[in-house]
């Protein structure tokens, strides 16, 4: 189930740049997230860890960006983890990876309208931009990411006062569904909003067929977990990690 999700989430927004290396990839996008930058490793190594890991340095280093390692329990069989933290790399950022079980008719409606999309519009795309203060650059980032990913997005967003106050993303396939890019305008916040966004988007891909939808939470951030634990996200199906080179 982990390589699986994984894998879902890699094609969902995929990077710029990938490079397979004896079961790693190594995502590069102009620094935008370091998910979209770093290396994630799916399977067992098979080459010396030390080698790999120059690889990597060397990889990131051409660009000018700094070598994030995203550590899964995938990771584990290779002790990546300990080498890194051996070579002076700082852990940052424990995430939960939460999961729910979706079907049809079980899911209650928003509270208020919703418009959905199944493809990414230029309002809905400049809310995004405006609700998570992206740059220019990060905004060209972002929709090359979203046109690259071969799956297909579900766009959510709430109108207040004539204007987009709040957004959301999901990128499914057939049976799976990723959430991602959630924002609120802070002027709306605690009315509701959010809660609808998530809502509208569970219900419209459990009448698809997708059975399992999945999100990531950094594991400290009481408000946003409690949040998903009210949604249905309750299960942590596993967590994750950074190593980041100083």
């Amino acid at each position: 189930m982990i390589l699986t999700l994984e894998q879902h989430a890699l094609k969902a927004l995929p990077a710029l740049e990938n490079e397979a290396y004896d079961g790693w990839v190594l995502r590069r996008a102009k620094g935008f997230t370091r998910r979209t930058n770093s290396v994630n490793v799916l399977h067992k190594s098979h080459l010396p860890i030390e080698e790999k890991i120059r690889h990597c340095e060397d990889f990131y280093r051409r660009e000018g960006q700094s070598c994030h390692f995203r550590l899964t329990p995938l990771a584990e069989a290779d002790t990546l983890d300990q080498e890194l933290e051996s070579r002076g790399y700082i852990k940052a950022d424990p995430t939960d990876i939460r999961v729910r079980a979706l079907s049809p008719g079980t899911i209650s409606a928003p509270s208020g309208p919703v418009r959905l999309e199944t493809s990414v519009t230029p309002a809905w795309r400049e809310a995004v931009a405006r609700l998570t203060r992206q740059d220019d650059e990060e905004i060209e980032v972002f929709q090359k990411i979203l046109s690259a990913s071969p799956m297909r997005p579900l766009c959510a967003s709430v109108e207040r006062d004539g204007d987009i106050r709040a957004c959301g993303l999901a990128i499914c396939d057939d049976s799976m569904m990723g959430l991602f890019e959630f924002a609120t305008d802070p002027a709306y916040q605690r009315q509701g909003l959010g809660r609808d966004i998530v809502t509208g988007l569970l219900q419209a891909a459990a009448a698809s067929g997708v059975t399992t939808a999945y999100l990531q939470v950094v594991a400290a951030n009481p408000k946003g977990t409690a949040f998903w634990s009210s949604m249905g996200f309750d299960q942590t199906l596993y967590r994750y990690h950074y190593r980041s080179k100083p």
